[in-house]
Parts: C-alpha cells; structure tokens; sequence
C-alpha cells in the first residue's frame, strides 16, 4: 500500500493525473481497513489522511501554500458531508484530479527566483499596481531584465499574465 501511496505522490507532484488515477486504482480494489465501528468514518478518515498526501505532493512540486490550503480546506469540508462510502472513494478521484491541475497550473519549481517571486506577488495581489515598473523596483530588477526573462521563462509578457490572473480572480469572485 504504501509503494503504491508512494506512485500517486510522484505522479500528482509531476501533475499526471492518468499515472496517479491509475496508481490510485489498486488502493481503491484494496478492502479499507475497519478502524472503527462506522464504516463510513473510517472512509472519511481514509479521504482526509489522503488528501493530506495529495496536499503534501503539491507543495513538494512548488504550488504555493494559499492554493493548497484553500484547496485542501474545501476537501475537509465537502469529504464531512458525505453520506454514504461510495462518495468518498469517488471523491477521492476527484482530490487527485484537482490536485494534478494545480500542481499544472500553479507549480513554481520550473523558475527562476525571481519569476517565482513574480508570479507569487502577481498571484496574491491582483488588485495591486502590477505595472512592469512596479513589479521590478519590488523584486530589485532592471525592468528590461525582468520583462526580457518573464516572457523567455513563461512563454507570454508580463502584462498578459498579470491580465489573466486578473480575469481569473474576477471569474473566482463572481462565482462566490
């Protein structure tokens, strides 16, 4: 079991969801231990346990700790919903899927300090001045210098990310 707790780490820390779903299938084929005399506390106990693994691949492939935590929190909340075992064993798919898109979307670990710096102030400021100017005098940086390695690192200018995290944020606000 703990092999195969192992693959599914490796696999959502790289955000391969089909490597980790696939590990994840020969724990779930595994009868769960009975702990307790409620059997669906011992599988919301077994999600809970998991989704602390999951939360812990996450952060070991950079994902900064507000996404995993806000993440990680609504898991807790939803897996104590449940009603029946089913619900957690399908759910628990749900966790690693979740989990793989994060480490996708979010991980950091592929930059340089200061994109990482970057990208993390970007990120949990998004209703700051995020001009160019601003960003390099806060990281130290000639403004040519973080501009020209911004978009060799990431792939687009820095103004198109700070737009899209803004968009993002927008979206995240209209939903709740």
């Amino acid at each position: 079991r703990y092999e195969t707790e192992n693959k599914i780490f490796e696999a959502v820390s790289c955000g391969n969801k089909d490597a980790a779903l696939e590990a994840f299938g020969k724990i779930d084929d595994i009868p769960l231990v009975r702990r307790l005399s409620n059997e669906l506390r011992d599988h919301k106990d077994f999600s809970i346990a998991f989704n602390c693994i999951l939360q812990k691949a996450a952060e070991s492939a950079g994902v900064h700790p507000i996404y995993i935590s806000e993440f990680s929190d609504e898991n807790i909340r939803q897996i104590e919903q449940f009603r029946s075992s089913d619900q957690c064993k399908q759910f628990n798919r749900t966790m690693i899927a979740g989990y793989c898109n994060m480490v996708r979307q979010y991980s950091l670990r592929t930059f340089s300090l200061p994109i990482r710096k970057a990208i993390t102030y970007i990120n949990m400021e998004p209703n700051a001045d995020l001009s160019l100017k601003t960003l390099a005098v806060r990281l130290g940086l000639n403004p040519n210098y973080l501009s020209t390695l911004f978009t060799k690192e990431l792939g687009i200018p820095l103004t198109e990310y700070v737009n899209r995290c803004r968009v993002e944020h927008a979206k995240h606000l209209l939903l709740s």
